[in-house]
């Protein structure tokens, strides 16, 4: 569309907007529901979303995990020079391999975003904030997912992505950020009465543990009783100990900024050296001392033989450090845990490649691959677990929130089609299974208003019944007949393990999936489980809706549904015993 040209919008900041000119808005992100009085008036179009076709998601994937692997080895030298150690490439990927990962991916969603709209409408001007360096630090490795839906941070990331496309043509405003609540104070946190006694009732493991468990994943009493089957006093570590605030030395990312540029590169490449020293987080470089310090004096086993986490693995800077520390110098044996689904299964899981690149053994649900080091075991989270439902009651619609915006392609863009889908569903549901539905949402750690998809659907059906996320997800089963996923989601392992009547559907059908799941999952498809469309899952509610247990289980059902578990959700006996032997093999 270059026949005439366009003020850009990259953000939902209406301090970035003019009202006055034919507009494009770089995403649907810009346009917050709430805000619809306001945007719905203007002269716009959404430019097009980057990344979603398979093909492309597929080819950008692979470049991101080779990016990773190209400059993996390059920052732990520069970590190393600068904090004046000699540390191992696998030390500082332990503490920065998923945040390399998740951030490179993010950068370059926006970077081919921006690029693409350039070439494909004609943009004559833009509004960017004006801000430091500075502004773009991340606290911790944790805090670039919260930034990644920041307006603001993201409106500074475009206009750095400008500057280097060189797009002098564009006529570029920059206005200040007084007073605005992206500029965070970098100062240290202030410690009180309720904080220190939090880190107190943390640092419960004894200090000669061989074993040192931190967020199972397991239901409580089970990983209590771990821990005695491995003879150690119980214990649990659930929570999060917080980094040490600092402030930035800006000079010094400046300085290893100069190091990593030279004449040789261009493009993104060029691009990710100009900004990542930037983004890279304070408590991994200028609070690396004092964090390191902290992590000694915590009452955490001295010499562990064994670490064990299902979910510390990934932007918990305190357990990374300490873990990263042990397996570097005490030859601690690193065990990661599955977290949820995705795992041997999705195509697009960053997180399982850093999981194996870093540890020891993997502890899968279930699954192996031809990594010697995947050991399969159960699945965690309903061990033990016993899950009631009703017969005769409600039919669960389990919805899913807004994805982290911390992917190579337009999540936002793929979720407006989600819910298109999910609302396609709802209407063809006959009234008397409408009265009988619950509509469950998730609740969100970063800004609900920023898709806002309880309000969509109130406006579209007010008198539906939903559930803003309150209720326990068990007791809510405990009344429904039929639990429904509407993603391929853990919740649909943990129904499924616990024999609970259960369909799924999702867009993608087996798209997503790497080639070794595919049989496994279609499977599903056959026997009417799972579905790619709001149609065929509907036929199947109408089919089965006066008795889901009869269907459920007839043989057929109840075989597919074992052969699923036996691969991704299994089920076994004495799974303590399988988990301790694992452990201390």
């Amino acid at each position: 569309m270059k026949n005439k040209s366009f003020f850009l919008i990259t953000c939902g900041s209406e301090e970035t907007w003019q009202f006055d000119k034919p507009i494009v808005f770089i995403g649907n992100w810009c346009r917050r529901f709430n805000r619809k009085h306001v945007w719905s008036k203007l002269d716009a179009i959404v430019a097009k979303p980057y990344g979603i076709d398979m093909k492309q998601k597929e080819i950008d994937f692979l470049y991101i995990n080779e990016l990773v692997e190209g400059f993996i080895g390059e920052i732990a030298i520069a970590l190393n020079n600068y904090h004046h150690i000699d540390k191992s490439v696998r030390y500082w990927r332990i503490l920065i391999g998923h945040w390399l990962a998740r951030c490179f991916a993010m950068l370059y969603n926006r970077y081919q975003t921006l690029k693409q709209t350039i070439e494909l409408y004609d943009i004559g001007s833009t509004i960017f904030f004006k801000a430091d360096n500075e502004v773009l630090a991340t606290y911790d490795t944790r805090d670039i997912i919260q930034k990644s839906h920041d307006d603001i941070f993201n409106n500074i990331l475009y206009a750095m992505i400008l500057n280097c496309l060189d797009n002098s043509q564009i006529d570029t405003i920059y206005i200040g950020l007084d007073n605005c609540v992206c500029k965070r104070d970098n100062l240290k946190g202030r410690r009180n009465f309720y904080n220190h006694l939090k880190e107190k009732m943390f640092s419960l493991p004894q200090k000669h543990s061989k074993y040192f468990i931190a967020s199972s994943y397991l239901p409580r009493m089970f990983e209590l009783k771990l821990h005695l089957l491995l003879k150690q006093i119980p214990y649990r570590l659930n929570e999060r100990v917080e980094t040490i605030r600092t402030k930035i030395d800006i000079a010094a990312r400046e300085e290893l900024r100069e190091h990593s540029l030279s004449s040789d590169n261009k493009g993104f490449d060029r691009f990710i050296r100009n900004i990542l020293w930037y983004l890279f987080p304070i408590s991994l470089l200028e609070g690396y001392r004092e964090n390191l310090d902290r992590v000694k004096n915590l009452s955490w086993p001295l010499k562990p033989k064994v670490i064990f986490t299902s979910n510390k693995f990934d932007h918990d800077d305190m357990f990374q450090l300490y873990t990263a520390e042990k397996t570097e110098h005490e030859g601690t044996k690193y065990l990661i845990g599955q977290h949820g689904n995705n795992y041997g299964t999705y195509k697009f899981n960053y997180c399982e490649k850093e999981c194996l690149s870093v540890c020891d053994k993997f502890i899968s649900w279930g699954w192996r691959n031809e990594i010697e080091k995947v050991k399969p075991a159960f699945i965690f989270k309903t061990c033990g677990k016993r899950q009631k439902y009703d017969r005769k009651g409600f039919l669960l619609l389990v919805e899913k929130c807004l994805p982290e915006r911390v992917e190579t392609w337009d999540v936002f863009s793929e979720f407006g089609d989600y819910m298109k889908e999910q609302l396609e569903f709802y209407r063809l549901l006959p009234n008397y299974i409408r009265e009988k539905t619950i509509v469950r949402f998730q609740k969100r750690n970063f800004n609900p208003t920023e898709y806002s998809e309880e309000l969509r659907w109130k406006e579209k059906y007010p008198n539906a019944n939903y559930d803003s996320g309150t209720a326990g997800i068990n007791k809510l089963i405990s009344k429904s007949r039929l639990v429904i996923h509407s993603y391929d989601s853990t919740g649909t392992l943990e129904t499924l393990s616990l024999n609970i009547p259960t369909l799924c559907f999702w867009r993608n059908g087996l798209d997503d999936l790497v080639s070794s799941a595919r049989p496994y999952y279609q499977k599903m498809f056959d026997i009417g489980i799972f579905h790619n469309s709001p149609l065929s899952l509907v036929k199947t509610i109408l089919r089965i809706w006066g008795n889901p247990t009869l269907w459920w289980e007839t043989p057929a059902v109840q075989t597919a549904v074992k052969e699923f578990c036996n691969k991704y959700a299994r089920n076994v006996r004495n799974p303590l015993n399988m988990l301790r032997d694992i452990i201390a093999e």
